[in-house]
């Protein structure tokens, strides 16, 4: 028996759907075997049976039952999209309201072709909701990164143009009215099934592209970030710093550099361990990150160094500033184990032409308050 060349879409989109499957099942696994990523694998699953359910529609004995079969499963695979996006939002996948828009639409979908049969008004649901979905999807996209990257752009172009070719699809299908209309069905199955491949492998390539900006975003924020602290590591503050001082023209401000050393961390490891260690070197960043405000810049610069690029107003700011820091680090240690008593030796200095110049001065002053004594402040000359 030859095939139609529906059935010729139709198994293409299967075809597709089985590939993009496999796809995401192993971005599954190389991506951490992080959820949302299997949702969209998925998605690609029921994708696939919605491909064959339409490539063998004749078989089925009743044709309403076809239809809300079919239904059933384009929603699943839609509710399976935006939950994926919406994961990788950090947001809950399924919650209670988008579970009742889902079955609201088939309950429709069921009403208009058993209860009161209507050609235009049953057909219309399922593109239509597609494009809503579509258009949640980029609201997704859109929330999940405080600046869009170049892959989610696009990705976000490419599905609001499939949430076009869905509104326009589903409005054909509205235009037959309660009986067939061969015309509009016509035209119709033209939009529908001509771009639906397509747009299905597509979809599945930039959603992928994504995944991949996403690993290499990932890898490029842990080359620059302290595994123990979560602050800049030497290199990112570095890069950062030098993009503060960039703009220190439009700050209106000058800029100082404050390098801070934990006193006699050494016998804190020793004493007690290195895992009491990497504790203080946690709660000590996290104190002093709360005292500072943007624009500045905090950064581990070494074992129990840190460093800190700040505007000021002059070298007295800055030092009242350390003086500050210094102080509040020696009562939050005291308030958190009053047997361990955390100091630290501070050294300023302002920026003049070079960060690492301002950085040398600053790490100088911070070694002659150790040597005089140490937990104490001490400027640049």
């Amino acid at each position: 028996m030859a095939l139609s060349d529906v059935d010729l879409i139709n198994i293409s989109q299967f075809l597709i759907s089985l590939m993009m499957t496999v796809v995401f099942l192993l971005a599954w696994r190389i991506m951490e075997k992080k959820t949302y990523v299997l949702m969209w694998s998925l998605f690609y699953v029921f994708a696939a049976v919605n491909g064959i359910l339409n490539a063998i529609n004749d078989l089925f004995p009743d044709r309403n039952l076809y239809w809300v079969v079919v239904n059933g499963v384009s929603l699943l695979t839609q509710a399976l999209a935006l939950a994926g996006f919406r994961m990788r939002a950090g947001r809950r996948p399924f919650p209670p309201m988008i579970m009742a828009y889902f079955l609201l639409v088939e309950l429709l979908v069921v009403v208009f072709t058993y209860w009161q049969p209507h050609m235009g008004l049953r057909m219309v649901f399922i593109p239509f909701s597609g494009a809503v979905v579509v258009f949640a999807i980029v609201r997704e996209i859109a929330r999940t990164e405080s600046r869009l990257r170049t892959a989610e752009i696009s990705a976000m172009v490419l599905f609001a143009l499939y949430a076009v070719v869905q509104l326009t699809s589903g409005t054909l299908a509205l235009l037959q009215g309660a009986a067939r209309n061969e015309h509009w069905l016509s035209l119709y199955s033209q939009v529908n099934f001509l771009f639906m491949p397509a747009f299905f492998a597509g979809l599945g390539l930039f959603t992928l592209l994504i995944l991949v900006d996403d690993l290499a975003s990932k890898l490029k924020h842990q080359a620059i970030t302290d595994y123990l602290t979560g602050l800049l590591n030497r290199r990112g503050f570095k890069q950062q710093a030098e993009a503060l001082i960039q703009q220190q023209d439009k700050l209106g401000k000058n800029l100082a550099v404050i390098v801070a050393d934990i006193d006699h961390f050494k016998k804190i490891n020793d004493q007690y361990g290195h895992q009491v260690g990497d504790e203080v070197l946690k709660e000590v960043s996290m104190w002093m990150n709360k005292l500072l405000l943007p624009p500045s810049v905090m950064g581990r610069t070494g074992g129990e160094e840190f460093a800190v690029v700040v505007p000021v107003a002059d070298l007295k700011e800055a030092g009242q500033l350390a003086e500050h820091l210094r102080l509040q680090l020696s009562e939050q240690s005291h308030k958190t184990n009053a047997k361990l008593r955390i100091t630290g030796s501070f050294g300023v200095a302002l920026i003049h032409d070079q960060l690492e110049s301002a950085l040398i001065q600053a790490d100088h002053a911070m070694y002659q308050a150790k040597a005089q004594g140490r937990d104490r402040v001490v400027l640049a000359a």
